[in-house]
């Protein structure tokens, strides 16, 4: 998503936790700090950026199992997240991402992968009447509309599935992203496409969280890691 150095967003509703967060590598409103691509506002620059494809990435698999019943301890950082917040547990596509800001989402790690642009993944508690289903197609929305630029990029829906995570169903939505031209053109982007994927699930009772990740076709050799990353998946 755009490295979001966009400008002053106010988000509505969907996420509980008032975060101002980075989609996908993309330019989210309210942040400043890349030059015109937008950045997540991040003070935090994401460090070591690493090339698509290469040692910084991870083979996610199952989750590591504790066997405890106690309750699970906070790890905001990669290669395995543990959001107790959100009470979701996932490995990261990449190890090579690190902790940043969203206007969206409460926990984010992201890595640079153009000159204004970084991909994400991230996850948070989120509000949405109508379950899971509705949830998702309410997120992806809001995203689509802070995190690629304007004029804004039009989208395919690629899957559109219930998800089992661990004993619960979940909800997934996969978007093809296209940018616009001219907004490529004027962001100097050698981005052109994003895919975005995001699971909505029960947490508890009357509570949902998400997960996303978001990943630009500079980086498409990782891809085809994201399905055992939905599979690693956890809700503690």
């Amino acid at each position: 998503m755009i490295a979001r150095a966009a400008a002053g967003l106010a988000l509505a509703g969907l996420v509980l936790a008032g975060c101002a967060d980075k989609v996908s590598g993309h330019a989210e409103l309210g942040s400043a700090t890349a030059p015109a691509g937008p950045s997540s506002g991040n003070s935090t620059t994401p460090g070591n950026p690493t090339t698509p494809g290469n040692s910084g990435e991870t083979s996610p698999g199952a989750p590591s199992s504790t066997g405890s019943t106690s309750a699970p301890r906070a790890h905001l950082a990669c290669p395995r997240v543990v959001d107790v917040a959100a009470h979701l547990a996932y490995n990261c596509v990449s190890n090579a991402m690190t902790p940043s800001i969203s206007s969206l989402w409460p926990f984010k790690v992201e890595r640079p992968v153009d000159t204004h642009w970084t991909m994400d993944e991230g996850s948070g508690p989120v509000a949405g009447g109508g379950g899971p289903a509705a949830a998702a197609e309410n997120m992806v929305a809001r995203m689509v509309g802070v995190s690629y630029g304007t004029p804004l990029p039009k989208t395919k829906t690629v899957q559109d599935v219930d998800v089992t995570v661990g004993s619960v169903r979940g909800h997934l939505i996969q978007t093809l992203i296209t940018l616009d031209p001219g907004y490529v053109k004027a962001q100097h982007l050698r981005v052109k496409q994003e895919r975005l994927w995001l699971v909505i699930v029960p947490v508890a009772a009357g509570k949902l969280s998400g997960w996303y990740v978001s990943i630009p076709d500079v980086a498409k050799s990782l891809w085809p890691l994201v399905p055992n990353l939905i599979k690693g998946l956890q809700v503690v």
